[in-house]
């Protein structure tokens, strides 16, 4: 497994040889499948617009003014401090991934991208390397919900294409059926 840091997604020309794009909108996210030819299929989850900016902006400007109207050392101060920076740290922790794709070369790889609030990642996964595809129920606090997992050689771990995104789980079949043609 090779991890890159960079552009590389933008060096994928999207060119006329498009044969297929489904957009399919969900309450917080946009799903988009794109089939380039016969040789390439491209799956992209992408959160919708997000506060975090403004929320962080106001948080910090409600601490500066706790600090200046009741001084640093006072108790108030901090009781009213720490939970504001614990609702910013929640907030932060489930809007942080905005972007994730998956982009599988049929008999080449996979490469996943991910795009957080600050910076992104990408990860090629060579054909060779990757052992089996599975689809598994993730459990959260209040949901289960089918995932795609990706079981690579010489990894503890599974790696998850799409662990920050509820995808549906005829979604997830057809990303299945998919990475079982590689």
């Amino acid at each position: 497994m090779v991890s890159i840091k960079g552009n590389n997604m933008s060096n994928f020309k999207e060119d006329e040889k498009i044969t297929k794009i489904e957009t399919s909108e969900y309450r917080n996210y946009q799903f988009q499948t794109t089939y380039y030819s016969d040789s390439v299929a491209k799956f992209n989850a992408l959160k919708k617009k997000t506060y975090f900016p403004v929320v962080l902006v106001a948080g910090i400007a409600y601490i500066a003014a706790q600090i200046l109207m009741e001084g640093i050392l006072s108790p108030s101060t901090w009781l009213r401090a720490i939970p504001i920076l614990m609702f910013l740290l929640i907030y932060y922790r489930r809007i942080r991934v905005r972007d994730q794709t998956i982009l599988i070369f049929y008999g080449i790889g996979v490469q996943l991208e991910t795009k957080y609030l600050f910076g992104k990642t990408c990860t090629f996964i060579e054909k060779s390397k990757i052992l089996s595809a599975i689809i598994y129920d993730k459990m959260t606090y209040m949901e289960l919900s089918p995932c795609i997992g990706l079981v690579v050689k010489n990894e503890k771990s599974l790696i998850m294409p799409f662990s920050d995104f509820t995808i549906p789980t005829e979604k997830n079949i057809l990303i299945y059926n998919v990475l079982k043609m590689i």
